[in-house]
């Protein structure tokens, strides 16, 4: 969706903004992301997917959404709807934990 801000990208993967910058300066050297700066604070330091990342990305991204469907079509109905519901109640308590993380 473009640049996004280094403490976003951190917020979002619950890790500390160290964690994202150590992650940040092994994808640039890989030439997967670039950092800019914030055309409106330019005191923050944006990171932006290269083509090189996107292209990896969508590559990754085939192959896992392949994987998971193997193991999908593994689960015959009715475990294929408990894997469903009980997908919604961790998909609730992972939101109900970053309400309260946020909150603190």
């Amino acid at each position: 969706d473009g640049p996004m801000p280094m403490a976003e990208i951190a917020g979002l993967l619950m890790v500390t903004p160290g964690w994202i910058t150590g992650l940040v300066d092994s994808l640039e050297e890989r030439g997967l992301v670039e950092r800019i700066r914030n055309k409106e604070d330019r005191r923050i330091i944006d990171i932006r997917i290269t083509d090189a990342g996107t292209s990896l990305y969508k590559k990754a991204s085939e192959v896992h959404m392949a994987f998971i469907k193997e193991c999908l079509e593994q689960l015959d109905d009715s475990e294929a709807l408990l894997l469903l519901e009980n997908m919604e109640k961790l998909r609730q308590a992972v939101a109900k934990r970053k309400k309260a993380m946020k909150n603190q």
